[in-house]
């Protein structure tokens, strides 16, 4: 019979396995220059802005259980009782404070109803929004930071050709000063 410490995968082995994996398909060329970098970059910069990624929270089962809750009235209101004749005595506190009970009901059914449907115009507002994040601004944003990224990377390349040339230039200026000989001769 098979321990739990059994099933449980070896996270060590794992990790070494995937970081072999990485080290082979870096020296094979399959993972562009700066890949790691530019990602150290993108998940420092979601480090930096605290994104975390959101808990789900279904809005829609909410609304559905406000929708089961009304409307209000003084029948949803139980004349039980636990105590013998308690359910005859809340029958006739009922009925003498029936007139109060159903204007309060009216008040509080006349801000329910409307609160209900701004949460459903909010919900619907926000799916439309989480649709348009996850379809086309997260999706351009990825796009413009790759951009970034590779422009950041030809500056970089740029710049270390410019310098190797320079130093290329200098020892060359350096060599053939000293090999040239004397002008006077």
């Amino acid at each position: 019979m098979a321990t739990d410490a059994e099933d449980r995968p070896d996270i060590d082995a794992l990790v070494a396995e995937l970081r072999a994996r990485v080290a082979a398909r870096r020296a094979s060329g399959e993972y562009p220059p700066g890949l790691e970098e530019d990602l150290e970059t993108r998940f420092g910069h979601l480090r930096r802005h605290g994104v975390v990624p959101a808990r789900p929270f279904d809005v829609r089962a909410q609304l559905a259980r406000m929708a089961d809750a009304l409307p209000l009235g003084r029948g949803r209101i139980p004349l039980t009782s636990a105590r013998p004749a308690g359910a005859a005595v809340h029958q006739i506190v009922a009925r003498a404070v029936a007139r109060q009970t159903e204007g309060i009901l009216q008040q509080v059914q006349s801000f329910a109803q409307p609160a209900r449907e701004s949460i459903e115009a909010l919900a619907d507002a926000v799916e439309r929004l989480d649709r348009t994040l996850r379809d086309e601004v997260i999706p351009a944003l990825d796009a413009v930071i790759e951009r970034q990224a590779a422009a950041e990377r030809q500056a970089a390349e740029r710049q270390a050709a410019a310098e190797r040339q320079a130093a290329a230039e200098r020892q060359a200026a350096g060599r053939g000063g000293a090999s040239a000989g004397d002008p006077g001769d």
